[in-house]
């Protein structure tokens, strides 16, 4: 597993925070299940532009074992995938449903992300 991709548990979600709060490096957030097909459809695709954008925090996070979360970011359909540029915690972007050309997209978005300015 890569170092910028952490797995659906509470501990990621607690490791998601404390990237949002000091990282230089915008993060995406998959919110999905076990059970879901389009989650496990859409599931490779994330690991692999997790590989090839090691700049970019990817978190895989699983409705089901981690629910305040979801409601924190309003989650409503799966997957859901959100943008958190550098040191932000607010969504800056946010893709509802399993579209690969999209997702690539945001994540193109990511890479170019600039840290807040109170974080350069």
């Amino acid at each position: 597993m890569q170092p910028n991709y952490m797995a659906s548990t509470e501990a990621a979600k607690n490791d998601m925070e404390i990237k949002q709060d000091g990282s230089k490096a915008a993060v995406i957030v998959d919110f999905s299940a076990q059970w879901c097909g389009p989650c496990r459809k859409i599931a490779p695709e994330f690991a692999n532009l997790s590989k090839s954008n090691p700049n970019v925090i990817f978190v895989k996070i699983d409705v089901d074992e981690v629910q305040d979360l979801c409601t924190d970011y309003k989650v409503r359909a799966m997957p859901t995938f959100i943008l958190l540029n550098p040191g932000s915690s607010e969504p800056a972007e946010t893709l509802l449903g399993a579209d690969l050309s999209k997702l690539t997209s945001m994540v193109a978005t990511a890479a170019k992300a600039e840290p807040a300015a109170s974080q350069k």
